[in-house]
C-alpha cells in the first residue's frame, strides 16, 4: 500500500481526472522492434495464459516508444490457443530461439519487425470512441542498423521502469 504521508498536501484538489487515452497510437505500418520486457500471467477470465510483450520501436521516427501485445498462449478456444501459439513459434524463429521455449531471455533484445494497424473502440471510461494498435504480424527487421543492436537502452526507458 502507498504511503501519501509528507506528499498529499503537495497534490493538487482541483486536477483534472485523467479519462484515459494518454497512450500514443501509432501510424499503420511496419516497424523494426524489439521486445523489453515480458510476462505470462493469467487471462482475464482467469481460464488460460496470456504472453504480455513490451516492444520498443528501434528506428525511425518513434525511436524509442514501446507498446504492448497480448498473446494468448494457452485458451479453452483451440483456435485461439493455434493463433497465440503460431506467434510464439514465429518470434522464437525469427530470434533463432528452439520451440518451445524454456525461457524468452534469448528473445530479448533482437530485433524483428512487425505490422501496426490501428482500430476504433469506445472508451469505458469516457465513452468516447479513441483508437489504439493492434500488432499483425511478425516478419523478419531487414537492414537493422548495427549501432541500434549496440546502444543502451534510454535511462528513462529502462526495462524495470517500463509499466505495463
Amino acid at each position: 500500500m502507498a504511503d501519501f504521508t509528507g506528499v498529499s498536501n503537495r497534490l493538487d484538489p482541483n486536477v483534472k481526472k485523467n479519462e484515459g487515452g494518454t497512450f500514443t497510437v501509432f501510424p499503420e505500418g511496419d516497424y523494426k522492434v524489439v521486445i523489453l520486457k515480458d510476462i505470462v500471467t493469467d487471462n482475464k477470465k482467469k481460464i488460460g495464459k496470456l504472453w504480455k510483450i513490451k516492444l520498443q520501436i528501434i528506428e525511425g521516427q518513434f525511436e524509442g516508444k514501446t507498446f504492448d501485445d497480448n498473446i494468448n498462449i494457452i485458451h479453452n478456444s483451440t483456435v485461439c490457443q493455434q493463433i497465440g501459439q503460431g506467434i510464439l513459434r514465429n518470434i522464437c524463429e525469427l530470434t533463432d530461439v528452439p520451440y518451445p521455449p524454456t525461457s524468452t531471455d534469448p528473445i530479448m533484445g533482437k530485433p524483428i519487425g512487425c505490422h501496426l494497424t490501428t482500430h476504433d473502440f469506445t472508451s469505458n471510461v469516457s465513452g468516447k470512441i479513441l483508437q489504439s494498435n493492434n500488432v499483425s504480424g511478425y516478419f523478419p527487421a531487414e537492414d537493422v542498423n548495427p549501432d541500434i543492436l549496440t546502444k543502451e537502452t534510454p535511462p528513462d526507458k529502462k526495462e524495470e521502469d517500463v509499466p505495463w
